[in-house]
C-alpha cells in the first residue's frame, strides 16, 4: 500500500467511525424535555472526540511510516556512497604511488569496520595486494629507492590491516574468512591466533 493510499484509507475510516459513533450516541441518548437539541449536541461532541482521537492515532502512525521510509532512504544512500568509496579504493590500490595505495588500504579498512558484510570483499582486495610480486608493482622510468623501502611497504600495510580485520581464533564470532595468499611472502606474520582459512 502506497503512502497516499494509506492516507486516503485512514481519512475515510476516521469519517466512517466518527459518523457511526455520532449515530450511536444520538440513538442511545434519551431526549430530555425542553432540551430537544441535547441528543444532537452530544452526538456531535462524541463524534468530534472520536475523530480527534483516531486522527491523532493516524497521525502518529503516518509519522512512523515516514520515519521508517526516511531511514530506509538514508541507508540506501549511505550504501551507495560506501560502494563508491570501495570502488575508488580498489582503483587507488592499482596506482603506482605508495601513498595512494596505503591511503586506499586505510579506506578499505574503514569500510570493513563500518560494514561487516563487506569484510570478505575487502580481504580479497588485501590478499591481491599481498600476492602481487614487488617487481610487478614497480614499473616506471624513474629510479626508485631500494626494494624494501618502496616495494614492501604497501604489502606490510596490507598485512597489518588484514590482521586487524580478522576475528581472533577463540573469539565469539564464528565467522571464518577466506583469503588467497598463494605465493605471497608473509615474512614473520603469523595468523595462527586468528580465525582464517588461507588458500
Amino acid at each position: 500500500m502506497t503512502a497516499g493510499l494509506a492516507v486516503a484509507v485512514a481519512i475515510i475510516a476516521t469519517i466512517v467511525v466518527a459518523v457511526a459513533v455520532g449515530i450511536f450516541v444520538f440513538v442511545t441518548t434519551p431526549e430530555v424535555a425542553g432540551r430537544a437539541a441535547s441528543r444532537s449536541s452530544q452526538a456531535v461532541q462524541a463524534a468530534s472526540v472520536c475523530a480527534a482521537v483516531i486522527g491523532g492515532a493516524i497521525t502518529l502512525w503516518l509519522s512512523n511510516i515516514r520515519r521508517d521510509h526516511d531511514r530506509s532512504q538514508l541507508a540506501l544512500e549511505r550504501r551507495r556512497l560506501d560502494d563508491q568509496r570501495f570502488a575508488q579504493a580498489v582503483s587507488m590500490v592499482k596506482e603506482e604511488g605508495d601513498t595512494a595505495r596505503i591511503g586506499a588500504i586505510e579506506m578499505l579498512r574503514d569500510l570493513a569496520t563500518l560494514e561487516r558484510d563487506r569484510t570478505q570483499a575487502v580481504l580479497d582486495v588485501l590478499g591481491a595486494v599481498i600476492r602481487v610480486p614487488a617487481a610487478a608493482r614497480v614499473r616506471t622510468r624513474v629510479a626508485r629507492p631500494p626494494a624494501r623501502s618502496r616495494n614492501n611497504i604497501v604489502q606490510e600495510a596490507a598485512l597489518r590491516t588484514l590482521r586487524e580485520l580478522l576475528p581472533p581464533a577463540d573469539g565469539a564470532d564464528g565467522t571464518v574468512y577466506t583469503v588467497d595468499l598463494s605465493g605471497a611472502s608473509l615474512g614473520n606474520v603469523d595468523f595462527r591466533d586468528l580465525r582464517l582459512r588461507i588458500c
